[in-house]
């Protein structure tokens, strides 16, 4: 197959993101995951939201308008 370049730039757009839901496979899975979310400290929770406002800031610039940064304590 011959690939030919152009002029046309796709660039991420988040009116374009779509929900992906978690249908886990296994039943016990999502216990586990809140169990270990459960059991962070206060130090890896903070450590763990910074890290979530790192890789989504840029992408979600609303996301804080809407309620997420009422998770902190």
């Amino acid at each position: 197959m011959k690939v030919n370049s152009t002029a046309i730039d796709f660039r991420p757009n988040v009116s374009r993101v779509l929900n992906r839901p978690f249908i886990p496979t296994d039943p016990g899975r999502p216990n586990r995951v809140i169990n270990r979310v459960l059991s962070f400290t206060e130090a890896e929770a903070e450590a763990q939201l910074a890290s979530l406002r790192t890789e989504f800031d840029e992408r979600h610039p609303t996301w804080k308008d809407r309620g997420c940064d009422s998770l902190r304590k």
